[in-house]
C-alpha cells in the first residue's frame, strides 16, 4: 500500500464503495455509512484505494485508517497494511471501526494488536415499530410529551417532507439551536457537515431526506436522514426547538412514521460521544440493541 494507491473520495467512488459495502453495513456501523463519509470528507479530507479486493478509507492529516470494507482480512494481511499505513504517515495511526467480533473470529489478532472499546462510540439503533407503539414504561414519558406538543400547538404546526429549497431554512435552525455546541471539536465537524447539505442534497450518490416540524410558519425541528441498507435509516442530523413543550419527541414520532412509510425497519441514531446527556436521551427511547465497534492503536516502529 503507498500513498499514491489513495485518492479523494467524491462521488466517483459510489458504486465501489457499494460493491464492498453490501456485506459490511447489514451490522449497523454508522461510519463508513457513505452520507456520512461525503458529508465529512471536508473535515478529514477522506482518501480512497482499492487493494486485496477489498476497500481502504483513510485521512493522511488525522492519522485513521477504517477497518476495509469488503471480506474480513485475515490478521497477518490487516497487520502489514496497518503497517504500511503507520510508515505513509510517519506517525502513530488509528484502525478504527473494527468488527467486535474480529477477535473471536481471528483469536490469534489479540497476539498483534491491542484491542480499545469506548461506550460512547457505540450507535444506538433502534426498532420503528417499537417507537411507533410506544409500548412499553420506558417509551411512556415520550407518549405524554407527544400528546402535551400536540395539545400545546393544536392548529399551529405542520410536518413538512425537506427538500434541497428548504435547506436554508434548516441550516439557519441548526445554527440557532447548536450555537454552544458548535464551540466544541464535535460540534464544529457537525457545523462543516451541515454546511455541506446544500451542496451535497442533489448529488445523484447522496440519498439524503428528511422531516421537519413548524410551528407558527417557523422552523421548529428537523430530521435528515440517508439510507444505511434496505431496512435500516441513519439520521445523520437532528434538531428541535427545546423552548417548545414536546418539541423533541414529537419530531422523533413524526420521523418515525415518516421512516414506516418508507418501509424502513430499524433507525440508527449514531454514538453519544461520552456527552451524558445525549446519553440519557437516547437511552430514553429504548434502543433495540447497540451497535458495538473496536480501534486499535499501531505505533512505530510497528512491532
Amino acid at each position: 500500500m503507498k500513498k499514491e494507491d489513495f485518492k479523494p473520495l467524491d462521488g466517483s467512488w459510489a458504486d465501489i464503495f457499494h460493491k464492498y459495502a453490501a456485506q459490511r453495513l447489514a451490522d449497523g456501523s454508522c461510519e463508513r455509512a457513505w452520507c456520512n463519509l461525503r458529508l465529512y470528507c471536508d473535515t478529514y479530507n477522506w482518501q480512497c484505494a482499492e487493494c486485496d479486493d477489498r476497500l481502504w478509507i483513510a485521512s493522511f492529516e488525522s492519522g485513521y485508517i477504517f477497518f476495509p470494507l469488503g471480506e474480513l482480512p485475515g490478521v497477518e494481511l490487516l497487520a502489514e497494511r496497518l503497517q504500511e499505513f503507520a510508515a505513509i504517515c510517519g506517525k502513530n495511526i488509528i484502525c478504527g471501526d473494527i468488527p467486535c467480533n474480529y477477535p473471536e473470529l481471528f483469536p490469534e489478532a489479540e497476539k498483534c494488536f491491542e484491542f480499545e472499546f469506548d461506550a460512547g462510540d457505540c450507535d444506538y439503533i433502534y426498532d420503528l415499530a417499537h417507537l411507533h407503539s410506544f409500548s412499553g414504561s420506558k417509551l411512556r414519558k415520550r407518549h405524554n410529551q407527544v400528546r402535551q406538543f400536540e395539545r400545546e400547538y393544536e392548529g399551529r404546526f405542520i410536518t413538512e417532507s425537506i427538500s434541497a429549497n428548504l435547506l436554508p431554512e434548516v441550516t439557519a435552525m441548526a445554527a440557532i439551536a447548536s450555537c454552544g455546541y458548535w464551540q466544541s471539536d464535535s460540534g464544529m465537524e457537525e457545523k462543516l457537515a451541515i454546511a455541506q447539505l446544500e451542496k451535497l442534497w442533489d448529488s445523484a450518490d447522496m440519498p439524503l431526506d428528511g422531516v421537519l416540524i413548524r410551528v407558527d410558519g417557523k422552523v421548529a425541528g428537523f430530521s435528515i436522514f440517508s439510507a444505511m441498507n434496505n431496512d435500516m435509516a441513519d439520521v445523520h442530523f437532528e434538531k428541535a426547538d427545546r423552548s417548545l413543550i414536546g418539541c423533541g419527541a414529537k419530531l422523533t414520532a413524526v420521523l418515525t412514521e415518516y421512516l414506516l412509510q418508507k418501509n424502513y425497519r430499524f433507525m440508527n441514531r449514531e454514538q453519544d460521544l461520552n456527552i451524558e446527556g445525549l446519553r440519557r436521551a437516547k437511552l430514553a427511547l429504548d434502543p433495540d440493541r447497540m451497535c458495538k465497534r473496536l480501534n486499535t492503536e499501531i505505533f512505530l516502529p510497528y512491532c
